[in-house]
């Protein structure tokens, strides 16, 4: 009697399992997804901040000055007599911006905080420019330049 045995055996489809397993494990460490993410969202905080800049512009061209630290936070639904986000940003930005303006506030220097900062962009050359007349330690809790995204008037 002669068995015609169709299919594949246990063992067989153990070792295929495996080895998808194993090229599956070497895929996720080449994307790195946690990284990809956190890059993402550190493009995302320098987008806002770019925004925050473009904002700040518009209030100097209308105030003739840049606002304080305090009508930085007020919203439209405050009551405040000047309203930041809502009169010059449509919303208050995903990224928690840090925020600091000279005595006269003809200046200012905003910063935000990066996972991932990087060594080939602006990153390092952000601090450079903007940091140098400020105290960066009311701006950002890391204070490390390097690891943050500066933006100041040009």
């Amino acid at each position: 009697m002669i068995r015609n045995n169709k299919g594949f055996t246990l063992i067989e489809l153990m070792i295929v399992v495996a080895i998808i397993s194993v090229l599956v494990g070497l895929v996720v460490v080449a994307i790195n997804p946690v990284k990809m993410l956190g890059e993402a969202k550190d493009g995302r905080a320098r987008s806002d901040l770019n925004q925050v800049k473009a904002a700040l512009q518009l209030y100097h061209n209308e105030n003739s000055r840049y606002p304080t630290a305090a009508e930085m936070l007020t919203t439209c639904t405050t009551g405040a007599t000047i309203c930041f986000y809502g009169t010059y940003m449509r919303q208050p930005p995903t990224a928690t911006v840090y925020y600091a303006n000279d005595v006269t506030n003809d200046s200012y220097i905003a910063g935000v905080d990066l996972d991932y900062p990087s060594n080939e962009g602006n990153d390092s050359v952000s601090y450079t420019k903007c940091g140098p007349s400020f105290d960066l330690t009311a701006v950002s809790p890391k204070s490390a330049g390097n690891s943050d995204y500066f933006i100041c008037p040009d």
